[in-house]
């Protein structure tokens, strides 16, 4: 039910930034690199849990449409850090508003008391799935945080 949830939501907020010409992969690339910094590709490829050789194709297709700078690791020539471009920085700023109504049209008729129950439940089967795999968990929700 989740993974059906999941899609449901990429979808959606695809369908609401199809303009920008960036796919739900590629706008979860550009809020890790806001949120966590530059880092190198292997640790995108790690963070986003998708093969090293995708992130490297969809960095590729980003860096040419202007969302990325990719340069040499000062400290480790065979390693490529990965910037946002202010392009990037300027879109993440309006993503929110996007997010908000996705997540609004996914709760509507929800409670406060309701959003906050389901996103507690979650973040623990976050916490829980993490622990049992030795990561930390990363990602906590924040949906409703503001309904």
């Amino acid at each position: 039910m989740m993974h059906h949830i999941g899609r449901r939501l990429s979808r959606r907020f695809e369908e609401r930034t199809r303009d920008r010409s960036l796919t739900s992969a590629q706008w979860r690339l550009l809020v890790l690199l806001r949120r966590a910094g530059e880092m190198r590709q292997a640790r995108l490829a790690e963070a986003l849990e998708i093969e090293p050789i995708s992130v490297s194709r969809m960095i590729d297709r980003m860096e040419q449409g202007g969302w990325v700078s990719r340069e040499p690791d000062p400290t480790d020539r065979r390693a490529r850090i990965v910037r946002p471009t202010a392009r990037a920085m300027n879109s993440l700023s309006r993503l929110g508003d996007v997010a908000e109504a996705v997540y609004a049209e996914a709760l509507r008729g929800f409670s406060r008391s309701e959003i906050d129950t389901l996103m507690g439940l979650i973040d623990r089967m976050n916490l829980n799935l993490a622990t049992a795999d030795g990561e930390t968990a990363c990602g906590t929700s924040k949906i409703g945080a503001e309904a």
